[in-house]
């Protein structure tokens, strides 16, 4: 029987027809020698798994790194996004300022418009005080004169 090797039929569903000297798949027929008799698969396949479980384990490590960049790339733009919101508010502080800055000087103005105005409005009475005391003394000469006219008369 074509396949039969010490109890174990071999079938090589990757090659249907026989090599070139009529012997079948003959790593294959090993192969299956060898688990028959010591139990285990011959060390390829075991390096073979090995590699596997260490390609599964460094897939699972590049996950959780991946996982770990999420992670602080979310708190990265969390935090971006709160310097925002200051940087606005304090904008808007800047901006409120400098609208009161505004006020105060033009309040300031107001009141240095007063001033000036109150000034002139000081200076006019004060000449006016001036023109009242030169003509009170010169009607008091008057006055004087006139009072030792009737005397004398």
């Amino acid at each position: 029987m074509p396949g039969l090797v010490l109890g174990i039929h071999v079938s090589t569903p990757s090659r249907k027809e026989k090599d070139v000297d009529g012997r079948e798949d003959t790593p294959r027929v090993g192969m299956a020698i060898r688990r028959k008799f010591t139990g285990s698969y011959p060390f390829c396949i075991l390096g073979m798994q090995g590699a596997t479980q260490e390609s599964v384990a460094a897939i699972k490590e590049i996950g959780g790194t991946i996982a770990q960049i999420s992670s602080i790339a979310s708190t990265i733009a969390s935090a971006v996004q709160q310097q925002s919101a200051a940087t606005q508010e304090i904008a808007r502080s800047v901006q409120s300022v400098a609208q009161g800055t505004h006020q105060a000087a033009a309040n300031i103005m107001k009141v240095n418009r007063g001033a000036t105005e109150t000034g002139s409005a000081s200076e006019e009475v004060l000449n006016s005080a001036k023109t009242l005391s030169t003509e009170s003394t010169r009607l008091g000469d008057e006055l004087n004169r006139f009072m030792a006219n009737i005397r004398a008369a």
